[in-house]
């Protein structure tokens, strides 16, 4: 009932919002008691309840839900305050000399409507209670023999709560049958769903306010998904010549094509399958698809188009002939809508996009002989580029230049010698390789030149366009008006351009295809809604997670599974996301895949027990307590998925909070910084530089340190090393080193002591009104596991958790727990002191609390840490002076109420349910269905929807992508996405000086190089690609001797004197095919002749095949001898396989 009343509020009959801020005399009670009645009205007949009514408004809760009521109301408190101050400077800078505002005045703060106002014991609920009771009275006389139970504000309580108490008072009485029963639960709460399934019953419903959840990607209409539509778009994309391929795209890096012939195989066979790297921002796959049938294509088409695997979203592309696309695609002038699909569901995009540079191969002159390659990582050299061309390409020229879009990135302009070598690249160069992804070559675009026209002529030539723009507009719109008059009358204008645009304005050929489409509009007409609901039903979601847990199991081991014990372990399972009693654990996040990581854990532990004939379950039969031994096994997996996750999590939390906290300090500078004044910043900095910072208005002369009361040192920022108890030290502060010891230890108890607390709230009713959770933040899964595991092993945690009931606190001492100082005026006047010094208790209505972002983006989302009041202290104060200080009046909001029955315009007290009407003629007026039966393919929708990748190898679920929306611009992150084996490899020579290896790779001279006793098969251009930093996963970037012979001959030249330091072979095929021993020759023309003769200035002996890995450790030179060096010769004398060919791949030069 609570979130009524916020409509009623914020919402006018319209369902506009009034605004954040509203102006209590534009807000008048009346208004709100109209605005009540209406959305009132609204619910309860739509749904036309036969039996009984249940009302609840929220009373006093329990501790734990105190406590956040607590955070929510001093927040949206500070909120307002500075929503109001800034109004206040605004009006202030404008000449309006208006007063800032704190917490503690009041009179600016009553011209606004406080929400916090609609809290247990407020005068303005009171009155709510009446209008409610007055309400129902008079419904009571439109529903004759209805039993109204009425719970106002002063039943202790949540309304959800209190409602579900009641039904599980109801399921026991003995006139209650389960079968013919209808459930349907109003709000917008995700609790309601939990409760709802706890009931496991078959036909319970969650009545939620329309989201418009739904949209058509066709005609944009939110009352019908795309395969539904029947518009004259939808039609079009029916009568498309179809090819039997799909594309799929934004695929999870980890994905495997046996994956996706299990999600994509349900609808029919496929012939063939191709998965490739994708170029995106972020590590992704795309796959081309092609099926049997085109039928499959349009059961795919009809089906919506998206899917997601690990909460990461598909796009489906509908693959059409080109002649197709275009005949489509032209001549569309519609005003409104068009046919771009922006959720990717149906594409008509062909395979080849002339846009992005990849075109057909090319028979054409390119301008200049010159070409673009885009995309390049920043450590690729012009050496690189060269020896890639080299085989098939006589280069005159490279550039390499900065990216104008991505910092990250490079593009290159290459001048070949002629057309023929140009034309080759780019046939060629562009189908392969290049440092593990695809390279993109460009042609550039002939530009005519600007033809030179007099004034005169070009007025006259924009005169002759502007007329004929006119006749084709006037033209347009006779053919317009000719065919609305051939149409039906409720044809639209934007229809008429549509089928016109798609006929080449030919009147008799657009009216044919009018009649085709069976005079589909543009658009489907919206059907008049009288209340706007979506009905959520429970029974569906039961039978989708069902279907989803036994998804291939036999018969035999479905009948096995409890379902509602599943439910149990899901309620359980899902409050480790967080809830209003609990923190979420750290590392997980229900928009990072947390909960289809979790269910896929699931899944695969039902089906691993079951295996072992015994089902095992997260919670016990009587769902009271948790099974520990199972549940220790769901931490092990979040434990590892943590440890890889949540490092770099915690490090950007912390980046950004320093940023907040210093925003003078510099950034991290380049690694080849010259600044020697720099400090590196630890952790253990932070407070000392934020107490450091000078006060804004100290004098300037202190102020020539740049600032930072750090001698004169430029901050670079920090260094973030995350170490064991780093979270706590982080998030606790100075409550970890206090009670390091047992804090920990602490936590995880009160953690697992709450989840038991949740369970029992959810399925059986609250356990304690006095338990909460004594901390702000959550402990590691890491630290859970190893308490269980300890408590175990001790044979300690074989009892339940006991909970001391207690009792609510009175409703004005839970009012003054929850209100900030800004609400006080809710509270009667002598209670307002306690808000203040010198009462003990002033203490925790602090104005200036810390608001922890905690990965979030805005505050609202962030943990806000307030100190846990003391309620046994507080309840010490206010109760004497409620007792003796009050008026009647204000003693009366502090009455605890009980629930009323209200039928046929009586009023009634109702101890208990005994007193409930029953009516005969009810139950045979059992709510219809709201929707048809599941089909298997219904129940397939789900696991095509959410399709999750198993969780119990680390590299499955390690890289679960996050769909948190990216705030900065793309280009500040882009990347070039490069296969493992190349990314090893650019790392690895980072490590050994990458500028000193680009030098050498720059002065090796290609036309001086050589090399001798190749294979026949082997060209001599391929030996550059040897040099160069390109590492290929098919091995084909290699040299290899002649048949039987294990010795080849390289020779190296230079292009002027160059120090060389060291030098790395790479060579990863069977050992047989190693190279074992090289002489090394420098400023010599070496070939087989005089390899006997001249005398090696260097011998190196490979050991053994790890020495040829890709990342292992270089063969250093004699710095003396190979100072300045013309030529370097490597005479490979032999192999580890005695006779066989010797097969190199990489010769590195340091």
């Amino acid at each position: 009932m609570n979130g009524v009343i916020h409509s009623a509020v914020k919402l006018d009959d319209s369902g506009n919002i009034r605004g954040n801020l509203i102006k209590i005399r534009d807000l008048p009670n009346e208004m709100i008691k109209s605005s009540l009645y209406y959305r009132l009205d609204q619910i309860i007949h739509s749904i036309k309840p036969n039996h009984i009514l249940y009302i609840g408004i929220d009373g006093v809760p329990p501790r734990s839900k105190s406590i956040e009521q607590r955070k929510r109301r001093f927040k949206a408190s500070k909120e307002a305050l500075d929503v109001i101050n800034k109004m206040r400077s605004y009006q202030k800078s404008n000449g309006n000399g208006t007063q800032l505002v704190s917490g503690n005045q009041q009179p600016q703060q009553e011209s606004y409507f406080d929400s916090n106002s609609i809290s247990p014991a407020t005068e303005f609920i009171l009155l709510v209670n009446e209008w409610v009771r007055e309400y129902c009275v008079k419904l009571s006389k439109i529903y004759e023999n209805l039993n109204i139970v009425y719970s106002d504000s002063s039943v202790p309580g949540e309304g959800e709560h209190k409602i579900m108490d009641f039904i599980r008072s109801y399921q026991k009485s003995s006139h209650y049958q389960s079968e013919k029963e209808s459930h349907i639960f109003y709000g917008m709460d995700a609790d309601l769903i939990f409760l709802g399934l706890s009931t496991h019953e078959k036909n319970f419903y969650v009545l939620r306010d329309a989201l418009d959840l739904i949209q058509c990607s066709v005609c944009k209409s939110n009352q019908h998904l795309s395969y539904e539509c029947h518009s004259a778009f939808a039609k079009r994309k029916l009568n498309f010549e179809k090819t039997t391929k799909i594309t799929v795209k934004n695929i999870p890096i980890q994905t495997t094509e046996e994956t996706l012939r299990k999600l994509f195989g349900f609808y029919g066979t496929i012939v063939s399958l191709s998965i490739e790297r994708a170029n995106t921002k972020r590590s992704s796959l795309s796959a081309l698809i092609e099926f049997s049938d085109k039928k499959i294509i349009d059961e795919i088409a009809s089906r919506g188009g998206s899917w997601f695997i690990n909460n990461d979203r598909l796009t489906i592309h509908i693959n059409y002939p080109k002649s197709t696309k275009s005949r489509g695609s032209s001549g569309s002038t519609s005003t409104s809508n068009n046919n771009n699909n922006t959720d990717g569901e149906e594409s008509g995009d062909e395979e080849e996009d002339d846009s992005n540079g990849d075109i057909k191969d090319t028979d054409e002159d390119i301008i200049d002989n010159c070409l673009f390659i885009s995309n390049l990582d920043i450590l690729v050299t012009p050496f690189d580029l060269e020896a890639y061309f080299q085989e098939f390409s006589l280069v005159k020229s490279i550039d390499i230049l900065p990216s104008p879009r991505y910092p990250k990135q490079r593009f290159a302009r290459i001048v070949f010698q002629d057309q023929k070598s140009a034309r080759n690249a780019f046939n060629i160069g562009r189908n392969s390789h290049f440092f593990g992804s695809d390279i993109t070559i460009k042609i550039p675009i002939h530009k005519p030149p600007p033809v030179t026209e007099t004034p005169q002529e070009k007025a006259e030539k924009e005169k002759q366009q502007q007329l004929e723009k006119e006749r084709r507009m006037l033209e347009k719109e006779m053919k317009v008006a000719t065919f609305l008059k051939m149409a039906d009358t409720d044809t639209s204008r934007d229809s008429a351009y549509f089928y016109l645009g798609n006929s080449e304005w030919d009147l008799e050929k657009a009216y044919k295809l009018y009649l085709d489409y069976d005079k589909a509009p543009m658009e489907i007409p919206s059907k008049p809604i009288k209340f706007t609901f979506d009905y959520v039903n429970l029974s569906n979601f039961r039978e989708y997670f069902r279907y989803y847990l036994v998804c291939g199991l036999s018969m035999e081991h479905q009948l096995m599974i409890d379902e509602n014990r599943c439910i149990n372990d899901f309620t359980l399972m899902a409050m480790l996301l967080g809830n209003d009693f609990l923190p979420h654990l750290p590392a997980l996040h229900i928009t990072s895949g947390s909960i289809e990581l979790i269910l896929s854990w699931y899944r695969d532990w039902l089906h691993e027990s079951i295996k072992n004939k015994e089902v095992r379950y997260v919670t016990t039969q009587d769902s009271n307590n948790i099974n520990y031994q199972n549940f220790y096994a769901l931490l092990s997996v979040l434990s590892d998925w943590e440890s890889h996750i949540y490092p770099d999590k915690l490090e950007k939390q912390v980046k950004r909070e320093f940023k907040l906290k210093n925003p003078s300090l510099s950034p991290p500078s380049s690694p080849n910084s010259s600044n020697t004044k720099s400090k590196v910043v630890t952790l253990k900095d932070l407070n000392i530089i934020d107490k450091e910072k000078p006060k804004k208005n100290s004098n300037s002369n202190n102020n020539n340190n740049s600032g930072n009361g750090n001698n004169g040192e430029v901050l670079e920022g920090f260094e973030f090393t995350y170490e064991k108890d780093c979270y706590y030290k982080i998030k606790l502060e100075q409550q970890f080193i206090e009670q390091k010891d047992g804090l920990i230890k602490s936590m995880c108890e009160s953690y697992l002591e709450g989840l038991v607390w949740v369970l029992r709230y959810y399925t059986h009713g609250c356990q304690s009104w006095e338990w909460y959770y004594p901390f702000h933040y959550a402990p590691l899964a890491r630290d859970l596991q190893q308490y269980i595991s300890e408590k175990m092993s001790g044979g300690q945690l074989n009892t339940e958790f006991q909970f001391n009931m207690g009792a609510p606190l009175n409703p004005l001492v839970h009012l003054t727990s929850v209100l900030p100082i800004y609400s006080s005026k809710f509270l009667p006047e002598p209670l307002r002191s306690l808000m203040v010094p010198p009462s003990p208790v002033s203490k925790y209505y602090k104005e200036d609390f810390k608001i922890d972002l905690n990965g979030e983006d805005v505050p609202w989302k962030g943990v806000v840490l307030l100190d846990f009041i003391d309620f046994q202290l507080l309840r010490k104060l206010a109760e004497p002076i409620i007792e003796s200080n009050l008026s009647d009046v204000e003693k009366h909001r502090n009455h605890v109420g009980n629930n009323q029955l209200i039928v046929n315009s009586q009023v009634l007290e109702m101890p208990d349910i005994s007193v409930l009407i029953t009516s005969k003629e009810f139950h045979d007026e059992v709510m219809s269905p709201r929707s048809s039966a599941l089909t298997v393919r219904d129940l397939n929708w789900t696991t095509r929807r959410v399709f999750t990748l198993s969780p119990q190898t680390m590299v499955a679920y390690q890289e679960i992508p996050q769909t948190v929306a990216v705030r900065a611009p793309l280009h500040q992150n882009a990347t070039v996405q490069m296969t493992e084996l190349q990314t090893q490899f650019l790392e690895w020579r980072k490590t050994l000086g990458i500028n000193q290896s680009l030098v050498v790779l720059d002065s090796i001279d290609s036309k001086s190089c050589n090399a001798l006793n190749l294979d026949s098969k082997q060209s001599i251009k391929s030996l550059l690609r040897v040099f160069s930093n390109e590492i290929s996963t098919e091995k084909d970037i290699v040299i290899v001797s002649q048949d039987g012979d294990p010795q080849m001959i390289v020779n190296i030249g230079f292009s002027k004197p160059t120090k060389v330091q060291g030098i790395k072979f790479i060579s990863t095929f069977e050992q047989k095919y190693q190279p074992k021993q090289i002489k090394v020759y420098i400023n010599t023309n070496l070939d087989f002749s005089n390899a006997a003769s001249e005398k090696p200035i260097q011998i190196i002996d490979i050991k053994n095949s790890s020495d040829l890995a890709i990342v292992s450790t270089p063969i250093t030179f004699d710095s003396l001898k190979f100072k300045t060096i013309q030529s370097l010769s490597l005479f490979i004398e032999s192999n580890f396989g005695g006779n066989n060919i010797t097969k190199l791949e990489k010769i590195v030069l340091l």
